[in-house]
């Protein structure tokens, strides 16, 4: 009789299932039935991670977007509807920011999968089909540790995957700003999606008394994995208990090869997760600006943080699909952000670039040549016409051999895993872009050198072999296909 009830119940499931699957949205799949349970209650969802229990609320079960779908995989529990919860969410806030132009597929095409409970670690990574996530015990507490129950990491894989979505031409390409903006992207998709819960923003409002300058539940990143790890290494490394990174910071862009490749982390780096905490910074400047300016217009300041959040994110979606993918890639992105934005949002995001020496003013107008503005406007690959004027934008594809460029001597230090990365085809950042105002005229310009391209791709190659993360059998960060070097995941 059990066995009856149990056939019929799931029978009157499937054909829920099937009506919405016919509508605009999907269900989430569990592997071992067509629907999960948990789709139609409402679900006690963790909103930051178990450092901050008070931060949970009753949500309902999210459907799956007909554009960008995913699968959890695995048994129902805390860490898959958790995953679930935060990724749903993340990505329908991305979206609703691009309103005007969604993103129609992952960077792989198809639904990509998500794992909650990989295998035994402290750390996760995106490779183009899922989101990976670890486990362990805490060092100090013993407890287990889910990197799946903190929403920053979840949503942080999730940053990639979107960032990818929007930006595949990242993926692979040799450029240390870029594989540094694509960790602060990620950090901010983190905050962002964070954010999309009141309970969080009023967490955070209460913690500092409304001076978001102050470090909160919202600028600091992986609380719980951060002070594991701080453990696991005993604090060495200049590492902090409160949490893996904070957005509030002091650093300032100076060029990465004028940086170490590894520091502490109370020091700037060119390694990419060190690097990237220079754009993570300025954008958080951005919005606690932007939350102060709308809360000087007598606004309550949940609905000032609210329009904080959504303005400075909107910037950033639209500056990432304008900016050229040139080896200043900051600069590039922080220009187009400047373009796209009304004041006085445009006037308090380019005192902080400025601040954060990310930008410098201009000199002088490039060129009132009327006829050679028309011909780079004729031959752009790409055109977005903009109140403030237009960005053109010049694709370009271009791979090299490092050992082409490189004295011989250099070329047999490049040699990880027996294979000597200066003999591959490796992808560089050599696009360009330009700037035109109201009238015509051009007034900024973003391309590169060969030579400065070359010397960006050559500190990747370096990175890559002291942090020996590349192999031939595909199970490093970085292996060869058909002879070219390509990114095999993202942490």
């Amino acid at each position: 009789m059990k066995e009856y009830y149990e056939e019929v119940t799931m029978n009157f499931l499937n054909k829920i299932c099937s009506f919405f699957r016919n509508q605009d949205c999907q269900l989430s799949r569990p592997p071992l039935g067509p629907i999960s349970s948990l789709a139609l209650t409402n679900v006690n969802y963790l909103i930051n991670d178990p450092t901050t229990p008070n931060l949970r609320s009753q949500i309902p079960f999210p459907p799956i977007p007909k554009l960008l779908p995913f699968r959890v995989r695995g048994e129902s529990s805390e860490e898959s509807s958790n995953c679930h919860i935060t990724v749903a969410t993340g990505i329908k806030a991305t979206q609703e920011a691009r309103s005007d132009n969604p993103i129609k597929k992952w960077a792989s095409g198809r639904s990509i999968e998500i794992i909650p409970k990989a295998k035994k670690g402290l750390n996760a990574y995106y490779n183009r089909r899922q989101l990976v996530f670890f486990y362990d015990h805490h060092p100090k507490t013993r407890k287990m540790v889910f990197a799946a129950n903190s929403s920053d990491v979840v949503a942080h894989e999730l940053g990639h995957a979107l960032l990818d979505a929007q930006r595949p031409d990242f993926w692979s390409v040799q450029a240390p700003e870029i594989w540094a903006f694509h960790e602060a992207y990620a950090d901010i998709t983190a905050m962002y999606q964070l954010m999309q819960h009141d309970k969080a923003l009023e967490h955070a409002l209460q913690e500092t008394k409304n001076d978001l300058r102050k470090s909160n539940v919202i600028s600091r990143l992986a609380e719980e994995m951060g002070n594991a790890i701080y453990h696991l290494t005993r604090g060495q490394g200049g590492r902090k208990p409160e949490a893996l990174r904070d957005a509030i910071n002091n650093f300032k862009w100076a060029p990465p090869n004028k940086l170490p490749k590894s520091a502490p982390d109370n020091r700037l780096a060119s390694e990419c997760h060190s690097y990237g905490r220079v754009f993570l910074g300025a954008w958080y400047d951005i919005l606690v600006k932007f939350f102060e300016y709308e809360k000087s217009n007598q606004t309550k300041s949940i609905v000032a943080l609210k329009k904080a959040r959504d303005q400075a994110f909107k910037y950033l979606v639209k500056g990432v699909i304008l900016a050229p993918r040139v080896p200043r890639y900051h600069n590039a992105v922080a220009k187009s952000m400047l373009m796209v934005a009304e004041q006085p949002y445009e006037k308090i995001m380019n005192v902080v670039f400025r601040k954060r020496r990310i930008i410098t003013p201009k000199i002088k107008m490039l060129s009132t040549n009327k006829r050679k503005a028309r011909e780079i406007l004729a031959t752009a690959d790409k055109l977005e016409r903009l109140e403030n004027g237009a960005i053109a934008r010049m694709l370009s594809k271009k791979t090299i051999k490092l050992a082409n460029f490189v004295p011989e001597g250099f070329v047999s230090a490049l040699t990880v895993d027996n294979k000597n990365l200066a003999d591959l085809e490796i992808e560089v950042a050599n696009e360009s872009s330009y700037e035109f105002d109201r009238d015509g005229n051009l007034t900024d310009e973003h391309k590169s050198s060969m030579t400065n391209i070359v010397d960006e791709a050559r500190l990747c190659a370096l990175m890559i072999q002291k942090d020996n993360s590349f192999s031939s059998k595909k199970e490093k960060m970085w292996s060869v296909q058909k002879g070219k070097l390509m990114r095999m995941f993202i942490e």
